[in-house]
């Protein structure tokens, strides 16, 4: 049983694979330096002041926290004792405090407050 050959055309059209593939990347080279000023410039951003400018960002966080070392569906949360939530044992931003999870994984909370705030900046910037 004969082979069949390799048609001619094949190896050019590697060759044009891979010479476009670096033709991408170099094209793509502007944007991931533009993403990385906005980074920067974010840190820079919340680098510039020592407060929090909303006081909910500790509930949230805290709420994340809770669901981290509990588990997702721990239902109870001691601060909403008095509250028609917390007696029903909802949580009405679930998905944001799930979302918030990985940002209680530093030794400090308000760590994780500075971190998310500068991906929040970065994400309405890009």
């Amino acid at each position: 049983m004969a082979g069949r050959a390799r048609p001619a055309h094949l190896g050019a059209r590697l060759s044009e694979a891979v010479s476009g593939a670096g033709g991408r990347l170099r094209a793509g080279l502007p944007h991931a330096a533009s993403l990385l000023a906005i980074a920067l410039g974010s840190t820079v951003l919340h680098s510039l002041s020592v407060n929090f400018p909303d006081p909910d960002s500790f509930y949230h966080l805290r709420h994340a926290w809770v669901y981290a070392t509990r588990g997702l569906a721990h239902g109870s949360f001691p601060w909403l004792e008095f509250s028609l939530v917390g007696r029903t044992g909802a949580d009405l931003w679930y998905g944001f405090h799930v979302l918030l999870v990985p940002l209680t994984g530093f030794g400090d909370l308000r760590d994780g407050l500075i971190y998310g705030g500068v991906l929040c900046t970065a994400g309405a910037l890009a």
